[in-house]
């Protein structure tokens, strides 16, 4: 065997694997938090104010509607950008790119600041919650500006710093939950003052993570040219539209079950689906630490099918590792890790998002490939369906199966998005190489 080849070979690929383990590693850590603290949590405050807190954490995964499609021209752009070579163009885009983060992050903290009375009654039927929303809307801005500050390192390929930012998230996302077991007054109030501070501190943390890669910050200096704005913002309208009808399909369960079921059937649909949810980042470590790869490749017309099959593998052994256990032994795994009574509620959610999870990460594959080589309608149009198909259903399904419908109209929605991007695929297939 000549140990040297395997050397070679593995230094060769020695990005994609810390990219690949860094996720693995992040999401190890953050799905133990999140069962820790969410089971303390519930037990100590109850189902409801566990429902309450989902909604008011919702409002940030709004952010990425604020950008208007930017984000995706800048980060296909710079990355272009830096695959050739061409740093001080990369410097440049950034550069331009960031007065429109910094109006719209300032503009969006003081909309939530000033209106926090009306976002309280839309999101949790009651005023009482103002407050808390003035205190989320402070977190607001640092996010906006962090968007630009990942795409740098997005964009050098290194994903295992994106993943160190998201894990300093998760933690002050999840570790604030155990302030249950100190205080019973303002308790949201005083979660939600620690997630804020986490945002800034993420940003803080970013900037200096993308300083030590790059060896400065003069992208950091905000120029404002008219015509980078206009063209970044055309090229970015067909994947604005993606991230609304996008921002509609992850969010409208939350508020059809707050407003036509209960804050309790929230907390079980809400825990059911982060089970779900915190193992996807898992085929993100594949897709996401490849997507650097797929746009370098495109630029240089080579052929993308091997990296597509091993994405397709990793969601096979994913599904077989971690869905089908959850699927089998969902209600045991509930009651274990918060109480009995709250397992018998929920693990026939769990056990149909699991089969919804599944159809989710074959699209995830799909949707980087399109994503990498441009498609942005392709995409849009995809969302489209889905969105038709899960109104649809939400019209159909809760009525007679309550929660487990509106679990069982994101099968059949993320089934049509796998669909759909298989037919459209097939019909413009690319052949490089």
């Amino acid at each position: 065997m000549n140990y040297k080849l395997i050397v070679e070979y593995y230094q060769s690929k020695k990005e994609h694997i810390i990219n690949f383990s860094s996720f693995f590693a992040n999401r190890l850590i953050s799905l133990g938090l999140f069962a820790f603290t969410t089971s303390i949590f519930i037990n100590r405050a109850g189902s409801k104010e566990f429902g309450i807190l989902t909604m008011l954490l919702l409002i940030y995964s709004y952010i990425s509607v604020a950008d208007l499609g930017m984000g995706y021209a800048v980060g296909y752009r710079l990355t272009r950008a830096v695959s050739r070579g061409n740093f001080g163009y990369a410097s440049k885009i950034l550069q331009h790119a960031l007065p429109f983060y910094i109006i719209v992050g300032g503009c969006a903290s003081i909309l939530i600041f000033a209106f926090s009375s009306d976002i309280s009654i839309m999101f949790t039927k009651t005023v009482e919650y103002s407050f808390i929303y003035k205190v989320i809307s402070l977190g607001i801005f640092p996010l906006v500006i962090d968007t630009v500050v990942l795409m740098v390192m997005q964009s050098y390929n290194k994903v295992y710093l994106i993943n160190l930012s998201r894990l300093i998230y998760d933690i002050f996302r999840a570790t604030p939950l155990l302030l249950v077991v100190v205080y019973k007054n303002d308790l949201l109030e005083k979660i939600m003052i620690i997630v804020v501070a986490g945002c800034y501190i993420k940003l803080m943390t970013d900037i200096y993570l993308c300083y030590k890669l790059i060896g400065n910050l003069t992208w950091l200096k905000p120029v404002l040219v008219f015509k980078e704005l206009r063209f970044n913002i055309k090229y970015g309208i067909p994947m604005l539209l993606t991230l609304i009808i996008g921002m509609i399909i992850t969010s409208i369960d939350k508020f059809y079950i707050t407003n036509l079921l209960s804050m309790e059937q929230l907390a079980y649909y809400s825990v059911a689906l982060e089970v779900n949810v915190k193992a996807w980042f898992l085929i993100w470590a594949v897709t996401g630490s490849l997507t650097t790869v797929l746009i370098r490749r495109n630029v240089l017309k080579i052929s993308t099918h091997d990296i597509e099959k091993f994405s397709m593998v990793s969601v096979v052994v994913i599904f077989v590792l971690y869905y089908l256990p959850l699927i089998v032994f969902a209600k045991e795994i509930l009651a274990l890790w918060i109480n009995r009574d709250f397992a018998e509620k929920s693990f026939r959610i769990t056990r149909i998002l699991s089969v919804a999870s599944l159809f989710y990460m074959l699209y995830a594959v799909k949707h980087n490939i399109l994503q990498a080589e441009g498609r942005f309608i392709t995409i849009t149009g995809i969302y489209g369906v889905g969105l038709v198909l899960l109104l649809i259903s939400l019209l159909v399904l809760p009525k007679y199966f309550g929660a487990e419908g509106v679990a069982c109209s994101y099968v059949l929605t993320y089934a049509a998005f796998v669909g759909s991007s298989i037919i459209i695929m097939k019909k413009t297939k690319q052949t490089y190489g």
